[in-house]
């Protein structure tokens, strides 16, 4: 116990702070009828300034910067890796149908944009640099990947359970094909500034946009529209299989630690894992499923 306190316990202290964090975020999120949204994103910020203070004089006790991915080398080829892999998941939902984008930027985006990016910034220092690589160098590179990506994955069921009790499967499944990709990323650069522009990017697309079909049409779902949805979770399982393959030619070397078999049981795991999980909440009938999954149409 002492050995594993010694090995894991930087870990464990984060956590349980981000966890509380998550929970209080969440808390706060449901009291729209208490107090102002603007209130509550001031709240937020601060909260997650210091839990950012706390985590980084834990971890810095311990561990030194390039042990948790924050050092300047393998920037540039940490920001390419994560445009290669973003840029077609912003693409994809746009081209596969007659959509036109209208931007939210609301007056709350003051409030919410520090918010956005401090949580970001711990979700990458957390999992891609914290969790990531002290469990890499006492395990391996699989089950380093496949805990990040369930407590990433359990970090957004916790958030959507104390917004409301909704809980939201879409939402962490979706974390856990750019929590691998981002992962994989990470352990081949030794990066995690790369990963968190091109993260913060997509999420500002994401909260910051909506997606909408020009003619006023309703959505619904037709086989090119399922196919290409098929492609669109292909491409999440199996790009960070060709980013390892683009690395080990451009650095001359074997793909690191990326087996495909190894790999994809590793997402396997991970995905059932986190559908347990959910399961479990709903079977204490305290929380119901809020469908947000994306329909492609064309």
């Amino acid at each position: 116990m002492r050995k594993f306190i010694q090995n894991y316990g930087p870990i464990i202290l984060v956590l349980l702070i981000e966890y509380t964090v998550l929970a209080l975020v969440g808390v706060v999120a449901s009291w729209n009828d208490i107090i102002s949204i603007k209130a509550a994103y001031i709240f937020d910020t601060v909260l997650l300034i210091l839990e950012l203070c706390i985590s980084i004089v834990i971890i810095r006790k311990h561990l030194s910067l390039a042990d948790i991915n924050l050092r300047l080398g393998g920037f540039k080829k940490s920001f390419w890796y994560s445009a290669l892999y973003f840029v077609p998941l912003i693409i994809l939902p746009i081209a596969s149908a007659k959509f036109s984008i209208t931007w939210t930027l609301a007056n709350n985006l003051v409030y919410y944009f520090p918010v956005l990016a401090l949580t970001v910034f711990l979700e990458e220092l957390i999992y891609r640099g914290l969790v990531l690589n002290t469990i890499t160098k006492r395990k391996n590179f699989y089950v380093a990947v496949g805990v990040s990506m369930i407590i990433f994955g359990l970090s957004h069921l916790v958030v959507s359970y104390y917004e409301g009790g909704a809980i939201s499967i879409s939402d962490a499944t979706s974390r856990i094909w750019y929590g691998s990709a981002l992962g994989v990323i990470a352990y081949l650069t030794g990066n995690i500034w790369g990963t968190y522009a091109w993260h913060l990017i997509y999420d500002i697309f994401l909260i910051y946009s909506s997606l909408s079909i020009s003619d006023g049409s309703p959505i619904s779902p037709t086989w090119t529209g399922i196919l290409l949805a098929l492609a669109y979770g292909a491409y999440q399982i199996t790009s960070p299989i060709i980013i390892a393959k683009i690395d080990a030619k451009i650095s001359n070397k074997q793909a690191v630690s990326l087996e495909t078999k190894k790999y994809i049981k590793t997402i396997v795991m991970v995905v059932v894992v986190i559908l347990i999980f959910a399961a479990m909440l709903l079977a204490s009938g305290s929380g119901s499923i809020r469908n947000n999954l994306i329909m492609f149409n064309n």
